[in-house]
C-alpha cells in the first residue's frame, strides 16, 4: 500500500494502516508492504531505506522513486521505467528479536531471510523457549536434532519443571556451558552443573560445584576417563582417594599392572583389611601368589594362605603353615591327600589322610 511525502519531504501518517508516523527526513515516496505492514520502504535523496515498525531504518544506495513493496522486492520509478530491486530484510528480523518479538521476526524471515537469517531466529527463539518460532525456524533450516530437543523441552515444561533449568540445559545444548552452570546454580540445581562438565571431561570446572556427597562421584567419573584414555596409574588414584579400593585393584589387575600392586601391597596400612584383601585377590589374578600369600600373612588370614599355597601346589610352604598354625593343619593335609590320589599316589594320598 503506497503513502505520501509532505512538501517538507517528510513521512506523513496514513491512516489506513498501523504504521508509524515517524518523521524521516528527505524521503519523496513512501510504500508500505503488501504482505507485512509494519514494514515500509523510503526512496528520496538517492538512497532507498527499509523501515520496521518504530526502529531506525536501514538504507542503500538508489536512485528513483519507490512505488510498490512486495515481500522481499521493491519496484520503483526510474527514468519512466520500471525496476524491481531486491531488499534485504535481515536487519529488520534482527530490531525484533533483540525486543523479543519473535512473532514477528518470523513473520519478516518469512518475507526474506538467508539461512543464516533463520540460523539466528532459530536460536534466538530457542533460548527463550519461544517452542513454536523456534520450531518453525529449524524446520526451514533442517536441523533434526534440534527439533528432537524442542520435543523434549515442550514435554518436560508441560509436566512441570521450571523454565529456568530448561533455559540452562538449552545453554549446555548450545555449547554454552558456562552460562549453563550458573543457569543451574539460580535454579537451585548445582549438581546439574557438576554432571554436565563431568560428563564433558572438564573435571576442574566440576571440582568448583562439588560438594561433600559428591567427591566419590567426581573421582569415580575422572577414574574411568584416565581408564578409557589408557592412563591406569591416575584412575587407580582417583579411585583410591574417592576409597574405591576394590574397583582401583580390579582395574589394575585389569591392566596387568604387577608392579602397580606389588607397591599397592607395601605401602597399604594393614588396618585396611578390606583393602588388602581386594589387593590380595588383584595379585592373583596377576599370577603374583606368592605375594598374594605374604599379604594374607600380614593380615593374619592364614587359612586364605593356606589355600593358596594349596591352589598354587607350594607343598612344603603349606606344611610348615599347618604345623605353625594347627588350625589350618586339617585343610591343608586333606587337600594333599586329595592331590596324591588323583596322581595314583596311594600311600602319600593315605598317609596325608591320616594326617588331616
Amino acid at each position: 500500500m503506497g503513502g505520501y511525502a509532505s512538501a517538507a519531504g517528510r513521512i506523513a501518517p496514513n491512516t489506513d494502516t498501523n504504521a508509524t508516523d515517524d518523521k524521516e527526513e528527505n524521503v519523496s515516496a513512501v510504500s508500505w508492504n503488501a504482505w507485512y505492514e509494519e514494514l515500509v520502504c523510503l526512496s528520496g535523496g538517492g538512497l532507498l531505506s527499509v523501515k520496521a515498525a518504530n526502529f531506525p531504518p536501514a538504507a542503500q544506495p538508489l536512485t528513483g522513486s519507490v512505488v510498490g513493496f512486495q515481500g522481499g522486492r521493491v519496484f520503483c520509478l526510474q527514468s519512466n521505467a520500471m525496476q524491481t530491486v531486491g531488499v534485504p530484510l535481515s536487519h529488520a528480523a534482527h530490531q525484533y528479536l533483540q525486543h523479543g518479538k519473535f512473532t514477528e521476526a518470523y513473520a519478516v524471515a518469512c518475507l526474506s531471510a538467508t539461512r543464516a537469517d533463520w540460523e539466528r531466529l532459530a536460536v534466538a527463539a530457542l533460548n527463550h523457549l519461544e517452542f513454536d518460532v523456534a520450531r518453525n525456524a529449524y524446520q526451514r533450516i533442517e536441523d533434526v536434532s534440534k527439533l528432537v530437543l524442542l520435543d523434549d523441552l515442550q514435554e518436560r515444561l508441560a509436566s512441570g519443571e521450571a523454565r529456568g533449568l530448561l533455559t540452562a540445559e538449552v545453554s549446555a545444548h548450545c555449547g554454552r556451558f558456562a552460562e549453563a552452570a550458573r543457569a543451574f546454580v539460580a535454579a537451585g540445581r548445582p549438581q546439574r552443573a557438576l554432571h554436565m562438565y563431568i560428563d564433558l571431561r572438564m573435571f576442574n570446572k566440576a571440582q568448583e560445584y562439588v560438594d561433600e556427597n559428591e567427591t566419590g562421584v567426581l573421582a569415580r567419573r575422572r577414574a574411568e576417563w584416565a581408564r578409557h584414555v589408557s592412563e591406569p596409574r591416575a584412575a587407580a588414584e582417583m579411585l583410591l582417594a574417592a576409597g574405591d579400593v576394590r574397583g582401583a585393584t580390579a582395574l589394575l589387575a585389569d591392566a596387568g599392572r604387577r608392579d602397580m600392586l606389588l607397591e599397592l601391597a607395601r605401602d597399604m596400612d594393614k588396618g585396611s583389611t578390606e583393602g588388602l584383601r581386594h589387593v590380595a585377590a588383584a595379585l592373583v589374578r596377576v599370577g603374583e601368589g606368592a605375594a598374594a600369600a605374604d599379604l594374607y600373612h600380614r593380615l593374619t588370614d592364614y587359612n586364605s594362605e593356606a589355600a593358596l599355597l594349596v591352589a598354587r601346589g607350594e607343598w612344603t610352604r603349606a606344611f610348615a603353615l599347618a604345623r605353625d598354625h594347627p588350625e589350618c593343619s586339617r585343610s591343608v593335609h586333606l587337600a594333599y591327600a586329595q592331590r596324591m590320589a588323583r596322581d595314583n599316589n596311594f600311600f602319600e594320598a593315605q598317609k596325608g589322610s591320616e594326617t588331616s
